[in-house]
């Protein structure tokens, strides 16, 4: 599966994430559907700020977390 596209998210706003990992669970700022679960599970890390990433109701995404 092919995961759909960037969709950005603030580290800022996860005080307790310091290093982001594999299995976390990180707070959506902004949903990408009204019927999205408002967080995303950590599957792996592209690059520095990036990672796949999967939510609930909704698939598999590319998040950009900026701190």
């Amino acid at each position: 599966m092919q995961a759909r596209e960037i969709y950005k998210t603030s580290v800022s706003s996860v005080p307790f994430l310091r290093t982001p990992q594999p299995g976390m669970w990180i707070p959506l700022e902004e949903l990408p559907s009204p019927f999205a679960h408002d967080e995303a599970l950590l599957i792996c890390q592209l690059s520095k700020h990036q990672w796949i990433s999967w939510i609930p109701e909704h698939g598999e995404y590319i998040l950009e977390l900026k701190g």
